[in-house]
C-alpha cells in the first residue's frame, strides 16, 4: 500500500506579526466608533497614518488606540 500526502495549500492571510496592533478609529456623535480605518502594528506607520486621517475627516473625533489603551486622540472640533 501506498499513501501520497500533498502539501498544505497556501494560506492567503498576511502573516501578523506578535503584539498588539495599533487601531485608528473614527467616533460618532453618539459615543461609538464609527468606523475602523486601520490595523497598523508598528507606531511610527500608525502615527503617520493618523495624521492623513485627521485630514480626510476633520469634524470626526478619531483616536490611535492599542487594546484599550488610548495612544493618540483629537477631539471633536467645536
Amino acid at each position: 500500500m501506498a499513501k501520497l500526502d500533498l502539501p498544505k495549500p497556501a494560506s492567503l492571510e498576511p502573516p501578523v506579526p506578535p503584539g498588539n496592533p495599533f487601531t485608528i478609529e473614527v467616533w460618532g456623535e453618539r459615543g461609538s466608533i464609527e468606523m475602523r480605518l486601520a490595523v497598523i502594528y508598528p507606531l511610527d506607520g500608525a502615527v503617520a497614518a493618523l495624521g492623513a486621517v485627521e485630514g480626510a475627516y476633520p469634524h470626526s473625533e478619531i483616536t490611535l488606540r492599542q487594546g484599550i489603551r488610548v495612544v493618540r486622540k483629537r477631539a471633536r472640533p467645536a
